[in-house]
């Protein structure tokens, strides 16, 4: 059976948002669908004016995708600072991006000390607004007991969490813990209900533990599993 894979995303999502403070309302979107259509295009020079501009106007997402830009080098020289500082103005009005982005810097040691407690902090704040990588996050920390105490339950119900959004790696992890009975009971038919979830995701883990678990399983388990698998997803994964 393969190795689990259970790392914190180490990726900064870079996300811009379709509203803007600006002295003329009417004028707003027309000014900002500028600096996103600069920053598709690559020209990141003229997005950042706009972002900037509106960050420091107090625009939350702005201000987030100040920082990310920040992270990447888009535009900019990479800086871990300003990026803690835009996202940190970010987070404090409630922006889950920010959040999450916060988050992974304290993981990594990125523009501050590493401090998984901090982390954790950052990336609850985020996942309780239903942000899938802090949701993942967390059950990485606490599967692992880092910045809190070990709790393979909690893990898994984190885990769920984002794994109901589409979130392959979380799903992969909820098929290895079923597997493994860790946090909650030992279920083959669970396992390969999730892996294969993951597998049509894209997951080539899942698929070589797949090819594993039908050594293991009754062909009639099998054919449950993946009914399982298909109904989950085409009911979006309700019920699951």
């Amino acid at each position: 059976m393969k190795r689990l894979f259970i790392l914190p995303l180490f990726t900064f999502i870079l996300v811009f948002s379709t509203s803007v403070l600006s002295a003329d309302a009417q004028n707003e979107p027309a000014i900002f669908e500028d600096g996103i259509q600069a920053a598709n295009n690559g020209d990141y020079s003229k997005a950042y004016e706009v972002f900037k501009a509106l960050a420091k106007h107090g625009h939350a997402k702005a201000q987030a995708s100040l920082g990310s830009m920040y992270v990447h080098g888009d535009g900019v020289p990479v800086d871990y600072t300003l990026a803690q500082k835009w996202f940190k103005l970010s987070a404090e009005q409630g922006t889950a991006l920010a959040q999450y982005s916060l988050g992974l810097m304290s993981n990594l040691g990125h523009g501050v000390p590493k401090d998984n407690e901090l982390a954790v902090h950052w990336y609850n704040l985020a996942a309780e607004q239903g942000y899938p990588a802090a949701q993942y996050n967390m059950g990485v920390s606490y599967f692992k007991g880092e910045g809190v105490a070990q709790d393979y339950e909690h893990a898994y119900q984190w885990y769920k969490k984002a794994a109901v959004q589409g979130f392959t790696r979380a799903q992969f992890n909820l098929g290895w813990m079923s597997y493994k009975g860790l946090g909650v009971p030992l279920d083959a038919e669970l396992a390969y209900t999730w892996w294969k979830i993951a597998e049509l995701a894209g997951d080539k883990r899942a698929g070589g533990n797949l090819v594993e678990m039908k050594k293991e399983m009754l062909a009639s388990e099998i054919k449950t599993a993946q009914l399982k698998a298909e109904n989950c997803i085409l009911n979006n994964f309700k019920g699951c």
